[in-house]
């Protein structure tokens, strides 16, 4: 993430690949939709509560992914498992208290939020998930 924030991303929050140079003047006219309207959804109370279901469906998920390569249950894919079980990520896992646990899981998720908004933006020019009045995501 370092990498691309430092490398990749350059002025204006343009993406510029390795080696390539940057241009201050350069204008993109690209097309930014916020993931509601995709789906058509119209009204600010329904863009704001399907915003609201997709980040909340979008933890949920996240966080079990999670929960299950820190337990140690790896992932398993038809017969084979991916990302085995160490035992070191075990007796870390048995030492946190619920308070750590949680604290690490909410960093290990927004984490992760990163690249994820990052594909959406460049694959499906999604600018914005969630939009309300106050802020968006």
């Amino acid at each position: 993430m370092i990498v691309i924030g430092t490398l990749i991303r350059g002025p204006g929050w343009m993406w510029f690949w390795p080696g390539q140079t940057w241009d201050h003047n350069r204008l993109e006219f690209a097309v930014n939709r916020d993931l509601p309207d995709i789906f058509g959804i119209k009204g600010r109370v329904a863009k704001i509560i399907f915003g609201g279901a997709v980040v909340g469906i979008y933890f949920v998920l996240a966080a079990a992914l999670i929960h299950k390569l820190v337990a140690g249950a790896g992932i398993r894919l038809g017969k084979w498992q991916v990302l085995k079980p160490q035992p070191f990520n075990r007796r870390i896992y048995n030492r946190m208290s619920l308070l750590q646990y949680s604290i690490m899981q909410v960093f290990l998720v927004i984490m992760l939020s990163l690249p994820v908004k990052i594909l959406a933006r460049l694959l499906f020019r999604i600018k914005y998930i969630w939009v309300t009045p106050w802020f968006n995501v």
